[in-house]
């Protein structure tokens, strides 16, 4: 795993590629702890660093979170389009 941005997002380290082996998996972006305006700005670089990544996939783990305000919902929903 590698730490991206502050300590409340951590990125998955993608596998490299070989002809033999599977195709890598999706990104996983986790979160944990308390997240509010304080923290969009990150989230919403942190995202958007994962998505240009040209991976299956991007998988948002948001079993830590303790506290999510509606602004983190909305950088989430802004992601996802």
């Amino acid at each position: 795993m590698g730490l991206v941005g502050s300590s409340w997002f951590t990125v998955s380290d993608r596998p490299t590629l070989s002809r033999e082996g599977p195709e890598a998996g999706p990104i996983v972006v986790w979160l944990w702890g308390e997240h509010d305006l304080s923290t969009d700005d990150t989230l919403c670089a942190t995202l958007a660093r994962a998505i240009a990544v040209d991976s299956p996939g991007l998988v948002l783990d948001l079993s830590e979170v303790e506290f999510m305000a509606a602004s983190t919902l909305g950088v989430i929903a802004r992601a996802q389009e």
